[in-house]
Protein backbone atom coordinates (compact mmCIF):
# COMPACT_ATOMS: atom_id res chain seq x y z
CA UNK A 1 0.00 0.00 0.00
CA UNK A 2 1.30 3.47 -0.85
CA UNK A 3 0.37 6.42 1.31
CA UNK A 4 1.41 10.04 1.21
CA UNK A 5 2.83 12.02 4.11
CA UNK A 6 1.29 15.45 4.03
CA UNK A 7 1.92 18.54 6.06
CA UNK A 8 0.94 22.12 5.41
CA UNK A 9 2.72 24.72 7.51
CA UNK A 10 0.68 27.90 7.25
CA UNK A 11 1.75 31.33 8.46
CA UNK A 12 -1.16 33.76 8.86
CA UNK A 13 -0.66 37.51 9.21
CA UNK A 14 -3.37 39.66 10.79
CA UNK A 15 -3.77 43.01 9.12
CA UNK A 16 -5.87 45.99 10.05
CA UNK A 17 -8.57 44.78 9.46
CA UNK A 18 -7.82 42.37 6.59
CA UNK A 19 -6.01 38.99 6.76
CA UNK A 20 -3.12 38.13 4.44
CA UNK A 21 -1.76 34.64 3.97
CA UNK A 22 2.01 34.34 4.07
CA UNK A 23 4.27 31.77 2.47
CA UNK A 24 2.79 28.28 2.72
CA UNK A 25 4.93 25.13 2.74
CA UNK A 26 3.49 21.73 1.83
CA UNK A 27 5.61 18.57 2.01
CA UNK A 28 4.63 15.32 0.31
CA UNK A 29 6.62 12.13 0.95
CA UNK A 30 5.34 8.83 -0.44
CA UNK A 31 5.83 5.86 1.87
CA UNK A 32 5.35 2.14 1.52
CA UNK A 33 3.26 0.40 4.17
CA UNK A 34 3.25 -3.34 4.74
CA UNK A 35 0.99 -4.97 7.32
CA UNK A 36 2.78 -7.72 9.24
CA UNK A 37 -0.06 -10.02 10.30
CA UNK A 38 0.85 -12.02 13.39
CA UNK A 39 -2.29 -14.04 14.07
CA UNK A 40 -0.80 -17.12 12.42
CA UNK A 41 2.00 -17.09 15.00
CA UNK A 42 0.07 -15.96 18.06
CA UNK A 43 -3.37 -17.49 17.60
CA UNK A 44 -6.83 -15.98 17.19
CA UNK A 45 -7.23 -15.17 20.89
CA UNK A 46 -4.14 -12.97 21.04
CA UNK A 47 -3.71 -9.20 20.89
CA UNK A 48 -0.48 -7.49 19.87
CA UNK A 49 0.62 -4.96 22.50
CA UNK A 50 3.99 -3.50 21.58
CA UNK A 51 7.00 -3.67 19.27
CA UNK A 52 10.63 -3.06 20.29
CA UNK A 53 13.85 -3.33 18.32
CA UNK A 54 17.50 -4.19 18.44
CA UNK A 55 18.69 -2.07 15.50
CA UNK A 56 22.23 -3.42 15.81
CA UNK A 57 21.22 -7.07 15.36
CA UNK A 58 18.11 -6.33 13.24
CA UNK A 59 15.76 -8.02 15.72
CA UNK A 60 12.16 -7.19 16.60
CA UNK A 61 10.49 -8.11 19.88
CA UNK A 62 6.69 -8.13 19.92
CA UNK A 63 4.72 -8.38 23.17
CA UNK A 64 1.20 -9.77 23.16
CA UNK A 65 -1.54 -10.96 25.48
CA UNK A 66 -3.77 -13.99 25.14
CA UNK A 67 -7.33 -14.28 26.38
CA UNK A 68 -7.52 -16.48 29.49
CA UNK A 69 -3.81 -17.27 29.22
CA UNK A 70 -0.41 -15.78 29.91
CA UNK A 71 1.21 -13.30 27.56
CA UNK A 72 4.26 -13.80 25.44
CA UNK A 73 7.10 -12.38 23.40
CA UNK A 74 7.46 -13.05 19.67
CA UNK A 75 11.04 -12.74 18.42
CA UNK A 76 11.74 -11.88 14.77
CA UNK A 77 14.99 -11.45 12.86
CA UNK A 78 15.11 -9.92 9.38
CA UNK A 79 11.37 -10.46 9.09
CA UNK A 80 11.52 -14.15 10.01
CA UNK A 81 10.18 -15.61 13.26
CA UNK A 82 12.96 -16.87 15.54
CA UNK A 83 10.65 -18.13 18.25
CA UNK A 84 7.61 -17.53 20.41
CA UNK A 85 8.38 -17.15 24.12
CA UNK A 86 5.68 -17.90 26.67
CA UNK A 87 5.98 -15.64 29.74
CA UNK A 88 4.70 -17.59 32.79
CA UNK A 89 2.43 -15.65 35.17
CA UNK A 90 2.65 -12.61 32.89
CA UNK A 91 -0.86 -11.86 31.68
CA UNK A 92 -0.01 -8.37 30.39
CA UNK A 93 3.63 -7.73 29.39
CA UNK A 94 4.19 -4.02 29.86
CA UNK A 95 7.49 -2.99 28.27
CA UNK A 96 10.70 -4.30 26.69
CA UNK A 97 14.22 -2.88 26.72
CA UNK A 98 17.10 -4.48 24.82
CA UNK A 99 20.80 -5.07 25.41
CA UNK A 100 22.02 -4.50 21.86
CA UNK A 101 25.42 -6.20 22.07
CA UNK A 102 24.23 -9.46 23.67
CA UNK A 103 20.75 -9.29 22.11
CA UNK A 104 19.03 -9.78 25.46
CA UNK A 105 15.47 -8.52 25.94
CA UNK A 106 14.18 -7.51 29.36
CA UNK A 107 10.38 -7.75 29.70
CA UNK A 108 8.49 -6.16 32.60
CA UNK A 109 5.48 -8.00 34.04
CA UNK A 110 3.85 -5.85 36.73
CA UNK A 111 1.20 -8.44 37.65
CA UNK A 112 3.79 -11.01 38.74
CA UNK A 113 6.42 -8.52 40.02
CA UNK A 114 8.92 -9.96 37.55
CA UNK A 115 11.28 -8.83 34.83
CA UNK A 116 11.98 -11.68 32.42
CA UNK A 117 15.36 -12.02 30.74
CA UNK A 118 15.02 -13.39 27.19
CA UNK A 119 17.85 -14.42 24.87
CA UNK A 120 16.92 -13.17 21.41
CA UNK A 121 18.97 -15.61 19.35
CA UNK A 122 17.56 -18.68 21.08
CA UNK A 123 14.17 -17.09 21.85
CA UNK A 124 14.27 -18.51 25.36
CA UNK A 125 13.99 -17.26 28.93
CA UNK A 126 17.40 -17.28 30.60
CA UNK A 127 16.45 -15.69 33.91
CA UNK A 128 14.12 -13.44 35.84
CA UNK A 129 14.40 -10.55 38.28
CA UNK A 130 11.99 -10.29 41.20
CA UNK A 131 10.98 -6.68 41.74
CA UNK A 132 9.16 -5.05 44.62
CA UNK A 133 6.69 -3.81 43.47
CA UNK A 134 5.07 -3.88 39.98
CA UNK A 135 7.87 -3.16 37.47
CA UNK A 136 6.64 -1.15 34.50
CA UNK A 137 8.91 1.29 32.65
CA UNK A 138 12.25 -0.29 31.63
CA UNK A 139 15.43 1.17 30.17
CA UNK A 140 18.65 -0.74 29.54
CA UNK A 141 21.74 1.48 29.42
CA UNK A 142 23.86 0.07 26.60
CA UNK A 143 26.77 2.25 27.77
CA UNK A 144 27.06 0.98 31.36
CA UNK A 145 25.33 -2.39 30.98
CA UNK A 146 22.84 -1.58 33.77
CA UNK A 147 19.07 -1.97 33.67
CA UNK A 148 16.76 0.61 35.24
CA UNK A 149 13.06 0.20 35.97
CA UNK A 150 10.19 1.97 37.66
CA UNK A 151 8.79 -0.09 40.53
CA UNK A 152 5.43 1.64 40.33
CA UNK A 153 3.90 -0.10 43.32
CA UNK A 154 6.60 1.21 45.66
CA UNK A 155 7.05 4.68 44.18
CA UNK A 156 10.75 3.97 43.60
CA UNK A 157 13.05 3.25 40.71
CA UNK A 158 15.55 0.42 40.67
CA UNK A 159 18.90 -0.52 39.16
CA UNK A 160 19.76 -4.08 38.15
CA UNK A 161 23.29 -5.22 37.33
CA UNK A 162 23.14 -8.29 35.04
CA UNK A 163 26.82 -9.10 35.58
CA UNK A 164 26.41 -9.87 39.31
CA UNK A 165 22.64 -9.98 39.78
CA UNK A 166 22.59 -7.08 42.27
CA UNK A 167 19.38 -5.10 42.65
CA UNK A 168 19.16 -1.64 44.24
CA UNK A 169 16.19 0.64 44.90
CA UNK A 170 16.28 4.44 44.98
CA UNK A 171 13.94 7.11 46.22
CA UNK A 172 15.61 10.46 45.65
CA UNK A 173 14.16 13.52 47.35
CA UNK A 174 14.98 17.21 47.05
CA UNK A 175 13.75 20.50 48.39
CA UNK A 176 10.73 20.17 46.11
CA UNK A 177 8.27 18.05 48.02
CA UNK A 178 6.11 16.75 45.16
CA UNK A 179 8.78 14.75 43.31
CA UNK A 180 6.64 11.65 43.49
CA UNK A 181 5.93 9.17 42.08
CA UNK A 182 8.50 8.48 39.35
CA UNK A 183 7.03 7.16 36.09
CA UNK A 184 9.98 7.28 33.67
CA UNK A 185 13.69 6.73 34.18
CA UNK A 186 16.34 7.07 31.45
CA UNK A 187 20.04 6.53 32.22
CA UNK A 188 22.77 8.47 30.45
CA UNK A 189 25.82 6.50 31.44
CA UNK A 190 28.11 8.39 29.07
CA UNK A 191 27.51 11.60 31.05
CA UNK A 192 27.01 9.96 34.48
CA UNK A 193 23.44 11.23 34.58
CA UNK A 194 20.05 9.75 35.26
CA UNK A 195 16.84 11.40 34.07
CA UNK A 196 13.84 10.71 36.31
CA UNK A 197 10.44 11.98 35.18
CA UNK A 198 7.73 12.29 37.82
CA UNK A 199 3.97 12.10 37.42
CA UNK A 200 3.70 15.65 38.73
CA UNK A 201 5.53 16.99 35.65
CA UNK A 202 9.00 17.39 37.14
CA UNK A 203 12.15 16.10 35.47
CA UNK A 204 15.09 15.40 37.78
CA UNK A 205 18.66 15.29 36.47
CA UNK A 206 20.61 13.08 38.87
CA UNK A 207 24.37 12.77 39.02
CA UNK A 208 25.40 9.16 39.67
CA UNK A 209 27.02 10.39 42.90
CA UNK A 210 23.54 11.17 44.19
CA UNK A 211 22.57 7.52 43.97
CA UNK A 212 25.12 6.70 46.66
CA UNK A 213 23.44 9.01 49.19
CA UNK A 214 20.36 8.61 51.33
CA UNK A 215 16.96 9.67 50.03
CA UNK A 216 17.08 13.02 51.85
CA UNK A 217 19.80 14.39 49.59
CA UNK A 218 19.89 15.56 46.01
CA UNK A 219 23.47 16.51 45.27
CA UNK A 220 24.09 18.54 42.10
CA UNK A 221 20.52 17.94 40.97
CA UNK A 222 18.79 19.87 38.20
CA UNK A 223 15.02 20.11 38.45
CA UNK A 224 12.88 21.05 35.44
CA UNK A 225 9.17 21.71 35.92
CA UNK A 226 7.16 21.05 32.75
CA UNK A 227 3.84 21.76 34.53
CA UNK A 228 2.10 18.88 32.77
CA UNK A 229 1.54 15.16 33.20
CA UNK A 230 4.24 13.19 31.34
CA UNK A 231 3.30 10.59 28.73
CA UNK A 232 6.61 9.32 27.33
CA UNK A 233 10.29 10.21 26.98
CA UNK A 234 13.09 9.50 24.52
CA UNK A 235 16.80 10.34 24.68
CA UNK A 236 18.97 11.08 21.63
CA UNK A 237 22.55 10.48 22.76
CA UNK A 238 24.03 11.79 19.48
CA UNK A 239 22.51 15.28 19.80
CA UNK A 240 22.22 15.12 23.60
CA UNK A 241 18.49 15.90 23.59
CA UNK A 242 15.96 14.54 26.07
CA UNK A 243 12.47 14.57 24.56
CA UNK A 244 9.65 14.51 27.11
CA UNK A 245 6.08 14.25 25.86
CA UNK A 246 3.38 15.57 28.19
CA UNK A 247 -0.33 16.24 28.02
CA UNK A 248 0.57 19.89 27.44
CA UNK A 249 3.13 19.41 24.67
CA UNK A 250 6.42 17.82 23.64
CA UNK A 251 9.58 19.36 25.13
CA UNK A 252 13.16 19.06 23.91
CA UNK A 253 15.58 19.46 26.84
CA UNK A 254 19.34 19.85 26.82
CA UNK A 255 20.76 16.59 28.15
CA UNK A 256 23.22 18.36 30.48
CA UNK A 257 21.67 21.63 31.61
CA UNK A 258 17.95 20.82 31.46
CA UNK A 259 17.39 23.96 29.40
CA UNK A 260 14.26 23.74 27.23
CA UNK A 261 15.53 23.96 23.64
CA UNK A 262 12.06 24.12 22.08
CA UNK A 263 8.58 22.67 22.35
CA UNK A 264 6.10 21.11 19.93
CA UNK A 265 2.34 21.33 20.25
CA UNK A 266 0.56 18.02 20.74
CA UNK A 267 0.16 15.14 23.17
CA UNK A 268 2.17 12.14 21.99
CA UNK A 269 1.95 8.74 23.67
CA UNK A 270 5.10 7.27 22.09
CA UNK A 271 8.33 8.64 20.64
CA UNK A 272 11.15 7.11 18.66
CA UNK A 273 13.74 8.39 16.21
CA UNK A 274 15.95 7.61 13.27
CA UNK A 275 18.92 9.29 14.93
CA UNK A 276 21.22 8.90 11.93
CA UNK A 277 18.92 11.02 9.78
CA UNK A 278 17.61 13.28 12.55
CA UNK A 279 14.01 12.10 12.15
CA UNK A 280 11.68 12.13 15.16
CA UNK A 281 8.47 10.09 15.09
CA UNK A 282 5.72 11.15 17.50
CA UNK A 283 2.58 9.01 17.85
CA UNK A 284 -0.83 10.47 18.64
CA UNK A 285 -3.78 8.14 18.14
CA UNK A 286 -3.88 7.04 14.50
CA UNK A 287 -1.31 9.61 13.32
CA UNK A 288 2.48 9.59 13.35
CA UNK A 289 3.98 13.08 13.13
CA UNK A 290 7.39 13.16 11.45
CA UNK A 291 9.91 15.88 12.29
CA UNK A 292 13.37 16.68 11.02
CA UNK A 293 15.04 18.01 14.14
CA UNK A 294 18.24 19.62 15.34
CA UNK A 295 19.29 21.03 18.71
CA UNK A 296 17.80 24.34 17.67
CA UNK A 297 14.41 23.64 16.12
CA UNK A 298 12.15 20.99 14.58
CA UNK A 299 10.56 20.98 11.12
CA UNK A 300 7.41 18.98 10.54
CA UNK A 301 7.92 17.11 7.27
CA UNK A 302 4.97 14.76 7.19
CA UNK A 303 2.07 12.91 8.71
CA UNK A 304 1.58 9.16 8.52
CA UNK A 305 -2.10 8.28 8.82
CA UNK A 306 -2.51 4.80 10.28
CA UNK A 307 -5.56 2.59 9.62
CA UNK A 308 -6.33 2.58 13.37
CA UNK A 309 -4.74 3.90 16.55
CA UNK A 310 -1.19 2.74 17.25
CA UNK A 311 0.35 1.85 20.60
CA UNK A 312 4.16 1.66 20.30
CA UNK A 313 6.84 2.31 17.68
CA UNK A 314 10.33 1.04 16.93
CA UNK A 315 12.98 1.80 14.31
CA UNK A 316 15.51 -0.37 12.50
CA UNK A 317 17.54 1.58 9.96
CA UNK A 318 15.14 3.51 7.74
CA UNK A 319 12.13 1.36 8.64
CA UNK A 320 9.48 2.41 11.16
CA UNK A 321 7.37 -0.24 12.89
CA UNK A 322 4.05 0.66 14.55
CA UNK A 323 1.85 -1.74 16.51
CA UNK A 324 -1.87 -1.71 15.67
CA UNK A 325 -3.59 -3.72 18.46
CA UNK A 326 -7.08 -3.34 16.97
CA UNK A 327 -5.92 -5.09 13.78
CA UNK A 328 -3.47 -7.40 15.57
CA UNK A 329 -0.75 -6.32 13.14
CA UNK A 330 2.44 -4.31 12.90
CA UNK A 331 2.65 -1.58 10.27
CA UNK A 332 6.03 -1.60 8.52
CA UNK A 333 6.67 1.83 6.98
CA UNK A 334 9.51 2.85 4.66
CA UNK A 335 10.21 6.06 2.74
CA UNK A 336 10.81 5.97 -0.98
CA UNK A 337 14.32 7.13 -1.89
CA UNK A 338 15.29 9.05 -5.03
CA UNK A 339 18.02 7.28 -7.00
CA UNK A 340 19.71 10.65 -7.59
CA UNK A 341 19.36 11.81 -3.99
CA UNK A 342 17.56 14.93 -5.24
CA UNK A 343 13.96 15.96 -4.58
CA UNK A 344 11.86 18.68 -6.22
CA UNK A 345 11.11 22.06 -4.71
CA UNK A 346 8.28 23.88 -6.45
CA UNK A 347 7.96 27.62 -5.82
CA UNK A 348 4.67 29.15 -6.96
CA UNK A 349 4.80 32.94 -7.38
CA UNK A 350 2.18 34.91 -9.28
CA UNK A 351 4.59 37.67 -10.24
CA UNK A 352 7.29 38.68 -12.70
CA UNK A 353 10.65 40.26 -12.09
CA UNK A 354 11.14 38.77 -8.62
CA UNK A 355 14.35 37.44 -7.04
CA UNK A 356 14.79 34.18 -5.14
CA UNK A 357 17.51 33.34 -2.61
CA UNK A 358 17.93 29.83 -1.20
CA UNK A 359 20.43 28.91 1.52
CA UNK A 360 21.12 25.48 3.01
CA UNK A 361 23.02 22.42 1.73
CA UNK A 362 22.82 24.23 -1.62
CA UNK A 363 22.95 28.02 -1.96
CA UNK A 364 21.16 29.48 -4.98
CA UNK A 365 20.42 33.04 -6.12
CA UNK A 366 18.08 33.64 -9.06
CA UNK A 367 17.11 37.06 -10.43
CA UNK A 368 14.38 38.54 -12.63
CA UNK A 369 12.24 35.42 -12.52
CA UNK A 370 8.86 35.04 -14.17
CA UNK A 371 6.20 32.79 -12.68
CA UNK A 372 6.89 29.44 -11.05
CA UNK A 373 10.29 27.82 -10.41
CA UNK A 374 11.34 24.18 -9.93
CA UNK A 375 14.61 23.23 -8.21
CA UNK A 376 16.06 19.78 -7.47
CA UNK A 377 17.60 19.66 -3.99
CA UNK A 378 19.21 17.14 -1.62
CA UNK A 379 17.81 16.46 1.85
CA UNK A 380 18.40 19.20 4.37
CA UNK A 381 17.08 22.34 6.03
CA UNK A 382 16.69 25.41 3.83
CA UNK A 383 15.82 29.08 4.10
CA UNK A 384 13.95 30.63 1.16
CA UNK A 385 13.55 34.37 0.59
CA UNK A 386 11.52 35.96 -2.20
CA UNK A 387 12.08 39.61 -3.12
CA UNK A 388 9.25 41.09 -5.17
CA UNK A 389 9.41 44.12 -7.48
CA UNK A 390 8.51 47.57 -6.20
CA UNK A 391 4.81 47.93 -5.53
CA UNK A 392 4.27 44.35 -4.33
CA UNK A 393 5.02 42.36 -1.21
CA UNK A 394 4.75 38.93 0.40
CA UNK A 395 4.34 38.89 4.15
CA UNK A 396 6.48 37.26 5.43
CA UNK A 397 8.90 37.06 2.52
CA UNK A 398 11.05 34.25 4.01
CA UNK A 399 10.35 30.74 5.20
CA UNK A 400 12.34 27.79 6.53
CA UNK A 401 11.55 24.24 5.50
CA UNK A 402 13.08 20.78 5.47
CA UNK A 403 13.37 18.28 2.65
CA UNK A 404 13.53 14.63 3.64
CA UNK A 405 12.84 12.22 0.79
CA UNK A 406 9.99 14.53 -0.10
CA UNK A 407 8.51 16.90 -2.62
CA UNK A 408 8.13 20.39 -1.17
CA UNK A 409 5.84 23.08 -2.52
CA UNK A 410 6.11 26.71 -1.44
CA UNK A 411 3.22 29.00 -2.28
CA UNK A 412 4.01 32.74 -2.30
CA UNK A 413 0.88 34.92 -2.35
CA UNK A 414 1.60 38.35 -3.82
CA UNK A 415 -0.13 41.52 -2.60
CA UNK A 416 -0.18 45.07 -3.91
CA UNK A 417 1.59 47.57 -1.68
CA UNK A 418 0.03 50.71 -0.24
CA UNK A 419 1.26 53.78 -2.10
CA UNK A 420 2.12 56.74 0.14
CA UNK A 421 2.74 59.87 -1.96
CA UNK A 422 4.17 63.21 -0.80
CA UNK A 423 3.77 66.29 -3.05
CA UNK A 424 5.59 69.52 -2.22
CA UNK A 425 4.63 73.11 -2.91
CA UNK A 426 6.65 76.27 -2.34
CA UNK A 427 10.29 75.27 -2.93
CA UNK A 428 12.57 77.04 -5.39
CA UNK A 429 13.36 75.22 -8.62
CA UNK A 430 16.92 74.20 -7.65
CA UNK A 431 16.04 72.96 -4.15
CA UNK A 432 15.80 69.34 -3.06
CA UNK A 433 13.64 67.89 -0.34
CA UNK A 434 13.37 64.56 1.51
CA UNK A 435 10.98 62.50 3.62
CA UNK A 436 11.79 59.82 6.20
CA UNK A 437 9.26 57.03 6.90
CA UNK A 438 9.71 54.40 9.61
CA UNK A 439 7.52 51.95 11.51
CA UNK A 440 6.48 48.34 11.99
CA UNK A 441 4.58 46.15 9.58
CA UNK A 442 1.66 44.18 10.95
CA UNK A 443 3.88 41.07 10.73
CA UNK A 444 6.46 42.71 12.99
CA UNK A 445 8.98 43.71 10.33
CA UNK A 446 10.88 46.99 10.61
CA UNK A 447 10.51 49.58 7.86
CA UNK A 448 13.01 52.46 7.75
CA UNK A 449 13.51 54.47 4.56
CA UNK A 450 14.42 58.01 3.52
CA UNK A 451 13.92 59.35 -0.01
CA UNK A 452 15.17 62.58 -1.63
CA UNK A 453 13.74 64.29 -4.73
CA UNK A 454 14.17 67.57 -6.66
CA UNK A 455 11.67 70.33 -6.00
CA UNK A 456 8.43 69.76 -7.83
CA UNK A 457 8.79 65.97 -7.99
CA UNK A 458 6.75 63.67 -5.73
CA UNK A 459 8.25 61.24 -3.20
CA UNK A 460 6.65 57.79 -3.12
CA UNK A 461 6.88 54.97 -0.55
CA UNK A 462 5.45 51.48 -1.03
CA UNK A 463 4.21 50.12 2.28
CA UNK A 464 2.91 46.86 3.65
CA UNK A 465 0.03 46.90 6.17
CA UNK A 466 1.22 48.34 9.45
CA UNK A 467 1.70 51.59 11.36
CA UNK A 468 4.21 54.22 10.25
CA UNK A 469 5.46 57.69 11.14
CA UNK A 470 6.72 60.14 8.55
CA UNK A 471 9.08 63.08 9.01
CA UNK A 472 9.52 65.82 6.39
CA UNK A 473 13.11 66.96 6.70
CA UNK A 474 13.75 70.72 6.83
CA UNK A 475 15.12 72.59 3.82
CA UNK A 476 17.40 75.59 4.42
CA UNK A 477 15.27 78.72 4.52
CA UNK A 478 11.92 76.87 4.59
CA UNK A 479 9.64 75.30 7.20
CA UNK A 480 7.52 72.32 6.05
CA UNK A 481 3.89 71.77 6.98
CA UNK A 482 3.19 69.15 8.17
CA UNK A 483 6.51 68.26 9.77
CA UNK A 484 5.48 64.82 10.95
CA UNK A 485 2.50 62.50 11.14
CA UNK A 486 1.26 58.92 11.51
CA UNK A 487 -0.15 56.68 8.79
CA UNK A 488 -1.94 53.38 9.46
CA UNK A 489 -2.09 51.02 6.48
CA UNK A 490 -4.73 48.30 6.39
CA UNK A 491 -4.96 47.29 2.74
CA UNK A 492 -3.90 48.17 -0.77
CA UNK A 493 -4.56 51.73 -1.92
CA UNK A 494 -2.86 55.07 -1.89
CA UNK A 495 -2.73 58.30 0.08
CA UNK A 496 -1.39 61.66 -1.05
CA UNK A 497 -0.04 64.08 1.56
CA UNK A 498 0.59 67.66 0.38
CA UNK A 499 3.60 69.37 1.97
CA UNK A 500 3.79 73.16 1.96
CA UNK A 501 7.09 75.01 2.45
Amino acid sequence: MIRVLLVALVACVWLLPMVAMGLTVASFAPVNETALGLTQYLGVNSIVLGVYSNPVMNYLYVTYLRVNATGGLLVLSNGEVVGNVNLPNCTLPYMVSVDYSDNIAYVSCPQSNLIYIVNGESASITGEVEVFLSPMWLYYDNYTGLLYAIASGSGKFMQYNPSNGSLRYFEVASTIGNLWPPVIVIPNGALNLLYVVYKTGYVLYLNYTTLQLSRDYCLNCIVVNLNSTPLYAYYDSVRNILFVSTEGGLYALDGVTGHILYSINGSFTWLTANVNEGLLYALSGDTVYVYVYTRHEPFEVGLIHLPVSGSTMAVIGDVLYVTLPMLNTIDEITFYKSSSGLYPLYVYVNSTGYNLTLSGPLSIKLSSLRGNVTLMLPNGIYNLTVTLPKGYYAQPSSVQFAIHDSTVKVYVPVYSSFKLIFIENGLALNDTWSVWVYGLTSYGGLFNSSTTAPAGEPIVFYLEPGSYRFVVNPVFGYSPTPVTGVVTVSSAGELTIPVNF
